[in-house]
């Protein structure tokens, strides 16, 4: 199972020079063989650079529910793909109840790192 990424977004930008990609105000879903099931995204601005994607005002949730179960906010995302999700200023939220307010959470995409 390869990788895959579906993005949809109000707005988009693209550096022909540079090959960068802004998208505003955002919703996805990621799979991948390195991830369980899907990850349901947004934010509200996401910079495609070479090695990262990083996203600004986002969250995310493995819940498929429309009103997710729970979801975790962050103020700033950096995604490696295939590697890891570093986010910052992050709230962790039962349904609409924040559980839990931390500085940063790292979460590892690969299987092998995760045990």
């Amino acid at each position: 199972k390869q990788d895959e990424t579906e993005t949809n977004c109000e707005e988009l930008t693209y550096n022909w020079k540079t090959k960068k990609i802004i998208l505003l105000r955002l919703e996805g879903e990621l799979t991948g063989e390195s991830i369980k099931g899907k990850v349901y995204y947004q934010g509200e601005k996401m910079e495609n650079f070479p090695e990262t994607v990083e996203i600004a005002g986002g969250s995310f949730t493995t819940c498929e529910l429309e009103e997710p179960h729970y979801h975790i906010v962050a103020k700033e995302m950096i995604i490696y793909p295939k590697d890891k999700i570093i986010a910052r200023n992050v709230s962790w939220y039962e349904g609409k109840i924040k559980i839990i307010t931390l500085p940063y959470f790292l979460i590892f995409l690969d299987r092998k790192t995760q045990l």
